[in-house]
């Protein structure tokens, strides 16, 4: 059957109709646990950026972590640890080519490592 056409007959329509699945999904996104925040001292040789301001990361600085589907550039969905700095401005905004929940105060809470003073709890002005 020629797709080229402009017209086709109600039984070519029908024929075409019919080869389609009914539910077509776009995308598989990765399931898992609720996503939640946690801040921490980044402990890492290897540095990272911010998925908001782009800001780089090193070892020991304070960061704010969250696991969430992310899609690649072959289309397909993973799941992947986002980075950002402590800033309530970069937890709350949503990475490019990403699906997870940017950080609301009023519905989540920010789960604090135990090591952190109560200075660095407060630099994220959330606590």
């Amino acid at each position: 059957m020629n797709l080229y056409k402009k017209r086709y007959s109600a039984a070519e329509w029908e024929t075409i109709l019919q080869s389609f699945p009914e539910n077509v999904t776009l995308a598989q996104l990765p399931t898992g646990k609720e996503q939640s925040y946690r801040v921490e001292h980044r402990n890492s040789i290897v540095d990272a950026k911010c998925a908001a301001c782009k800001a780089v990361l090193r070892d020991g600085d304070l960061q704010v972590t969250t696991d969430g589907p992310y899609r690649t550039i072959m289309r397909h969905w993973i799941t992947r640890t986002f980075f950002f700095c402590p800033k309530l401005r970069c937890i709350s905004a949503m990475p490019r080519n990403s699906f997870i929940q940017p950080y609301n105060p009023s519905t989540m809470s920010l789960q604090f490592d135990s090591n952190l003073s109560l200075e660095q709890k407060q630099l994220l002005g959330v606590s």
